[in-house]
């Protein structure tokens, strides 16, 4: 989810999150797990295979992303729980959000379980950071896949050049 100041989802408004700060050893790994994720994201968006064919605009966009990743960290907040403002009750379904205002990526406690889990959230929720965009629109499936699909030509080409150097 991308929280903004003019576009809040009726969600959040009557949401509260429950944030924790206290991570077992295996939790703590995983957290520290961002640093190559990050340096991930950057390779990948500042490849320069010409055999891609990306356009010039895209191309430039990736790499203003990878400057951004590169110098600007993002916090992040761990929640355990998100509940209802009303009710009480828990509220399933949230498993991140990136808030524009804060710039702080939040991930459920649960998703710290394998690096699998978290990198889904943490990367959903850095594109929406680098897009700017919001879930379940179509710039923001074209930033996701952007970035999937330069990152797959990538490893096909990591694979072909070392079948190549093998031979």
């Amino acid at each position: 989810y991308l929280l903004t100041k003019s576009l809040i989802p009726l969600r959040l408004l009557e949401s509260e999150f429950e944030y924790t700060t206290s991570f077992t050893p295996a939790e703590q790994e995983v957290l520290a797990f961002r640093k190559n994720l990050d340096a991930m994201l950057i390779n990948v968006l500042r490849a320069q295979d010409a055999s891609i064919n990306i356009d010039d605009v895209e191309r430039k966009r990736h790499a203003e992303w990878a400057d951004r990743i590169e110098n600007a960290p993002r916090e992040i907040e761990v929640f355990s729980a998100v509940k209802s403002k009303v009710t009480g009750v828990k509220i399933a379904g949230w498993l991140g959000y990136f808030n524009r205002t804060t710039e702080k990526i939040g991930v459920l406690q649960d998703s710290l379980a394998s690096k699998w889990a978290f990198a889904m959230t943490y990367i959903h929720e850095t594109l929406h950071w680098l897009s700017g965009e919001n879930d379940d629109t179509r710039a923001f499936e074209t930033a996701i896949f952007s970035v999937l699909t330069k990152a797959i030509l990538e490893l096909n080409k990591k694979d072909t050049d070392e079948a190549m150097m093998s031979a």
